[in-house]
């Protein structure tokens, strides 16, 4: 018996265009519809920087935040590369030290600063400049990309 005839190659190749086309032709439109759509009304609205964010005060203020978190991160990696077997002796001034770190993150956010943009900017600082730089390219390519900017 065999197989039953579905058609002839280039009827098949026909169809399989015509599914395709109207696959780009749903995607399109389900595209155009969620572009088309406005946020809804209770949505909240975009976050505004406060103008005392870009002075001069605030800079220096930030610029004391993250170099204070800094040197408490370095102190507290210090006393944790010391000798493992003393690790009970050094538990009280570790403590001290983590306690002083939470201390500077919650001033950190009573002060209205973002607690997770501050620590994007420890992380980014950690890094060397070229790494830096290359990361933020590739990083900007990707929104591009996408259509965030």
């Amino acid at each position: 018996m065999g197989r039953p005839r579905i058609g002839t190659p280039e009827e098949a190749a026909e169809r399989k265009r015509q599914q395709t086309a109207s696959r780009v032709r749903r995607l399109r439109a389900r595209r155009a519809e969620a572009l088309a759509t406005t946020p809804p009304a209770d949505a909240p609205p975009a976050p505004v920087v406060p103008v005392y964010m870009s002075s001069p005060i605030a800079s220096m203020r930030i610029l004391g935040f993250v170099e204070g978190i800094e040197r408490l991160e370095t102190e507290l990696a210090a006393i944790r590369s010391r000798n493992p077997t003393l690790a009970a002796a050094y538990a009280t001034e570790r403590a001290a030290i983590q306690s002083e770190l939470k201390a500077v993150w919650k001033e950190l956010e009573d002060t209205g600063f973002s607690a997770a943009a501050t620590r994007e900017i420890l992380r980014l600082r950690k890094m060397d400049d070229a790494d830096r730089r290359e990361l933020e390219a590739t990083v900007a390519l990707y929104k591009q990309a996408l259509g965030m900017d």
